[in-house]
């Protein structure tokens, strides 16, 4: 799990720097085929059955499956495969189950009308990324659905 402790305490498990390294990668593989909106949310304490949210926007049908597809090949290469893979044929909302990571990859009207983020707000945002491009600009902070 990803938290606040990896702020606060110099001592991170293996798995805490796993799930960070996770992230980055996920984020990085988006944020380079130009998704929008990306944003991490930490599940952990919500759910139980997965740590991480990771949600992104793209633009058309074809965007969102490119950045799924991307996500899915970047993780390959880091020995991590989908335990299943929802939604890839209509691409309005497509969603790569990892166990422990879920990423959704939304068209604009999808991600606004099942509004996961205010479904969720509850759960700490470890990272948004909407302005300024960058994967390695990720940081611990609270929920703020006005954001």
């Amino acid at each position: 799990m990803v938290g606040t402790k990896h702020s606060q305490t110099p001592d991170v498990s293996e798995a805490d720097k796993s799930s960070g390294k996770l992230v980055r990668t996920v984020v990085a593989a988006l944020d380079g085929k130009r998704a929008q909106d990306i944003v991490v949310l930490d599940m952990a304490s919500l759910l139980g059955i997965v740590d991480l949210f990771v949600i992104a926007t793209g633009g058309s049908k074809r965007l969102v499956r490119t950045l799924a597809e991307e996500v899915d090949m970047s993780l390959k290469e880091q020995g991590r495969r989908p335990l299943r893979v929802e939604g890839r044929d209509t691409a309005e909302w497509v969603v790569l189950d990892y166990g422990d990571l879920a990423v959704h990859v939304f068209q604009p009207e999808a991600r606004d009308f099942y509004g996961l983020e205010r479904l969720w707000g509850d759960a700490p945002r470890i990272s948004s990324l909407s302005g300024n491009r960058g994967a390695d600009r990720l940081s611990i902070g609270p929920y703020n659905p006005d954001r």
